[in-house]
């Protein structure tokens, strides 16, 4: 074995006092597991890495899927609010009238609304020349029981004829004339408030 050259060998003079040194030992080569699980846990970050991002690009789909629906949802309430309050305000008259109808049926018949009755047809003819009223055979016998006056009226100087029939439902009456007739049924006019409600 040679030896150095005495020359080459000396003392180093360092200018400043060394502190907080420290020896450095070389780290070993890593084994073979320790690589698979370093390999293992790199591809298990990437892989949930690409979770979440799948994760969030599936979301933000679907949340804008949602706001479609949304949007559309909102456009089809817009849009059936009136079809709904149109079948309501339909339904509300319907009921109306069905109550109207019972409040009028359970009225008691009196001479003095059959009288009203037959005045009010008779003032819808414009030309009359002979009546003949007909009403329900109660109605007709409450009049005559009363000798009410509508049963002496004249008509352009004629005398209305009064006549009972069952195809006439209590409180109204049916006027016929040589030009046609006038129905003034309460299920008629109450047909005819319907429609002109409906309508």
């Amino acid at each position: 074995m040679t030896r150095p050259d005495s020359r080459l060998l000396g003392t180093i003079q360092f200018g400043s006092i060394l502190r907080d040194v420290q020896r450095v030992e070389s780290r070993p080569e890593p084994s073979v597991e320790e690589l698979l699980r370093a390999c293992e846990q790199d591809a298990f970050e990437r892989g949930r890495q690409a979770g979440e991002l799948a994760l969030r690009e599936s979301l933000l789909e679907q949340r804008a899927e949602f706001l479609a629906l949304q949007r559309g949802l909102f456009a089809h309430l817009r849009n059936s609010v009136p079809e709904v309050l149109a079948q309501c305000e339909a339904a509300m008259v319907e009921l109306a009238f069905e109550v109207a109808g019972r409040l009028v049926a359970g009225v008691p018949i009196s001479m003095e609304m059959i009288q009203s009755v037959v005045r009010e047809a008779v003032s819808e003819l414009t030309d009359a020349g002979r009546i003949t009223v007909q009403l329900h055979p109660e109605d007709l016998e409450l009049l005559q029981s009363a000798n009410a006056p509508v049963l002496n009226e004249e008509i352009a100087g004629d005398r209305m004829q009064f006549e009972a029939s069952t195809n006439v439902t209590r409180g109204g009456c049916v006027l016929r004339t040589r030009f046609g007739s006038v129905d003034a049924r309460r299920e008629t006019k109450f047909e005819q408030l319907r429609q002109s409600a409906v309508s």
